[in-house]
């Protein structure tokens, strides 16, 4: 699976544990601590199929981050990442980011190869309704 990956997470051990998965499914990971790292390499030009963010991020979260990748990257698939598994989050990332999928740590291998196969899959016009699996996390 050729695939672009930006991972942004502010514990060293879970951008390495993805960065390793991404890996691991053939595809290429950059990983960074904060929103504003990841928003500056893509206003660098730096372009990446999958964003994955986790929700709680020291200074811009990860729904604030998505939100502005929608806009610098509106055809990246946008996948919001948590260890609190409420539907207020879900419900949030899916009105504001307009994320495909909403993962819940520990994302295991399964899990992750399906959000980048997903990723793979042509995406929707602007506005569409989201992977059935952001919608199940918000119907939880």
């Amino acid at each position: 699976m050729d695939i672009d990956v930006l991972v942004v997470d502010d514990e060293v051990g879970i951008r390495d544990l993805l960065t390793h998965l991404v890996a691991d499914a053939g595809g290429t990971c950059r990983a960074v601590a904060t929103g504003e790292a990841g928003l500056a390499l893509l206003r660098e030009g730096v372009r990446f199929r999958v964003l994955l963010a986790d929700y709680c991020l020291e200074g811009m979260g990860g729904i604030a981050f998505l939100e502005a990748v929608r806009r610098l990257a509106p055809g990246a698939t946008r996948v919001l990442f948590t260890g609190i598994d409420q539907a207020r989050i879900a419900q949030e990332a899916i009105l504001r980011a307009e994320i495909s999928t909403f993962l819940v740590k520990p994302v295991g291998p399964a899990e992750l190869r399906q959000a980048l196969g997903d990723a793979l899959q042509p995406p929707g016009p602007p506005g569409t309704a989201p992977t059935p699996r952001a919608v199940q996390a918000y119907q939880k």
